[in-house]
């Protein structure tokens, strides 16, 4: 599911305890020599029960979420909270983009909708909102995805 504002919460419960959590997270994406930033996904661990990190991709994209993290112990392993928002210069690019997303999006406004029912102004921001959200959804749900993965979550 994508979520409707560039911020996303979730839970997921894994197997691993903290220790092993932070381990996990410790070995596999701590450090990162700066020639095999394109090959990590992830970077920097913060804390002893929290985190943050960032994928590291071997592109520019606005949309990665910052991922912060904090690990609990639970019954059976781990409960670790993930929340993913947008880092402040893409809050800023969003509602900067206004003006780029107008051009583009009045030619689609005049093919679809011929009537004035919104607001030419308002479409146009919706329109801008909307890639963001699209934007930063896909790239919310791929790093949940590599979460799973990284602390077998079922």
């Amino acid at each position: 599911m994508i979520p409707l504002i560039p911020y996303w919460k979730c839970t997921l419960d894994s197997p691993l305890t903290r220790q092993q959590v932070l381990a996990e997270l410790a070995t596999t994406y701590d450090f990162v020599s700066t020639d095999q930033r394109i090959h990590q996904p992830i970077q920097d661990i913060t804390a002893p029960a929290e985190f943050q990190i960032e994928r590291i991709i071997g592109y520019r994209n606005p949309f990665l979420p910052r991922i912060y993290g904090r690990i609990y112990p639970a019954e059976t392993g781990s409960r670790i909270q993930i929340v993913m928002t947008l880092s402040p210069i893409s809050w800023i690019l969003m509602l900067g983009s206004v003006g780029w997303f107008a051009p583009l999006s009045k030619v689609i406004i005049d093919e679809i909708i011929h009537s004035d029912l919104f607001g030419k102004p308002a479409a146009i921001i919706a329109i801008a909102c909307l890639v963001f959200i699209l934007g930063f959804g896909i790239e919310a749900l791929m790093a949940r995805r590599l979460l799973e993965d990284l602390f077998q979550v079922d």
